[in-house]
């Protein structure tokens, strides 16, 4: 009975920070709900003109809005996830104050809020793509929803790492913010693995976006096997990752106040 309490507690607190995010982030609207979900269409309308007029081709079977649709809106999500997650505990401390309130509950709400609506934009953005190229339904439905969530869920662990560790790293933002700049060029969001040199690809595939990158493209696309993506390693990093997650935040509980 205790345990059945806590948990209905729990969902109280998670539900009263969902919505509390939803307030904050997009102004308490629909209109401004709906704005957040077709935020990342401007830069992917962007980047379908430029390639278009520059006759860029996409790999065969693969029409170039829905490539641009699984790469860039999975990177997008993994970039909104850290940004998200690294400023979720600094932008909540005052709720902090209440007993049954932890950090972990704040990191959870912005999570649980992020990988609906980003599920959202996908569906949105998969029909929109559906009308204008043809019925590219992703080949493996599954895999490719399992694949999306997993760049959300490495966002939000690397954002956590960031987010804790920046009370006692103050130089830690000069640090990752170039490597994350770089990671739009290193992760196959405008290119496949096959469009590189062979000898490029040791040097790629450490980086795990990039697998996830490619594990979209070959969940989606019938005509696309990637010479190197490995779920198994995604899902390494993700586990290693999100561990580390958890020790820091239990750590950085009592730096909050320091």
């Amino acid at each position: 009975m205790a345990v059945h309490e806590g948990l209905r507690v729990q969902g109280r607190v998670l539900h009263a920070l969902i919505l509390r995010e939803m307030t904050a982030q997009y102004g308490g609207t629909a209109l401004g709900y709906l704005w957040g979900l077709l935020n990342p269409m401007v830069a992917i309308l962007v980047l379908y003109a430029i390639f278009s007029n520059m006759h860029r081709i996409s790999p065969p079977g693969i029409p170039l809005l829905m490539f641009l649709i699984t790469s860039y809106l999975t990177y997008n999500y993994f970039m909104a996830a850290f940004s998200r997650a690294s400023g979720a505990v600094q932008a909540n401390t005052a709720l902090l104050n209440y007993p049954q309130v932890s950090p972990l509950d704040v990191l959870m709400g912005r999570y649980i809020l992020d990988a609906l609506t980003y599920t959202l934009v996908l569906l949105i953005f998969t029909i929109i793509g559906v009308l204008v190229e043809g019925p590219y339904w992703p080949l493996h439905p599954g895999a490719a929803i399992l694949t999306f969530w997993s760049a959300g869920l490495m966002g939000h662990g690397l954002g956590t790492i960031v987010g804790t560790l920046r009370p006692k790293i103050r130089s830690l933002d000069n640090i990752v913010s170039p490597i994350l700049r770089l990671g739009f060029f290193i992760s196959g969001v405008v290119f496949t693995a096959h469009m590189l040199p062979s000898w490029t690809l040791p040097y790629l595939d450490w980086n795990p976006l990039f697998h996830i990158t490619e594990l979209m493209r070959e969940a989606w696309f019938a005509s696309y096997e990637s010479p190197f993506a490995d779920f198994s390693y995604v899902g390494l990093i993700l586990f290693f990752m999100t561990g580390a997650a958890l020790v820091l935040e239990r750590m950085g509980r009592r730096w909050i106040t320091e």
